[in-house]
């Protein structure tokens, strides 16, 4: 994926906010997807068909192989051609939850669903 145009014309890279002590390749990232969940219990794995409810969770990627260091993915990521390839793996998945949307018309507060 192409770093995107704001930072690439800033010369910054994306990654100049984290603070040191948290500077490793594996990131936390939190998603939402609406694709159907492969039935393995012992696997979390989404397949590429759309489902009714939408899972949330928590996904550990990892940026760049091994011996990839962080001030060599920190300088990609300001890039717009990248000198090597930022290889991407998921190190871990945790499916947090997953609810099935409201109908169109309705809204969820504290109460329950409104009808509108």
């Amino acid at each position: 994926m192409p770093t995107p145009l704001l930072f690439t014309e800033l010369g910054v890279s994306s990654l100049e906010h984290i603070p040191k002590n948290e500077r490793w390749n594996p990131r936390r990232i939190y998603y939402a997807t609406s694709r159907k969940r492969d039935p393995n219990l012992q696997r979390i794995q989404y397949t590429n068909q759309e489902s009714e409810k939408i899972s949330m969770g928590l996904a550990l990627v990892g940026f760049g192989g091994s011996d990839m260091t962080w001030s060599t993915l920190n300088e990609a990521s300001g890039k717009r051609k990248r000198d090597q390839i930022v290889e991407l793996s998921i190190a871990g998945l945790l499916e947090t939850g997953s609810y099935e949307p409201l109908p169109k018309g309705h809204i969820l507060d504290t109460t329950g669903s409104i009808d509108f």
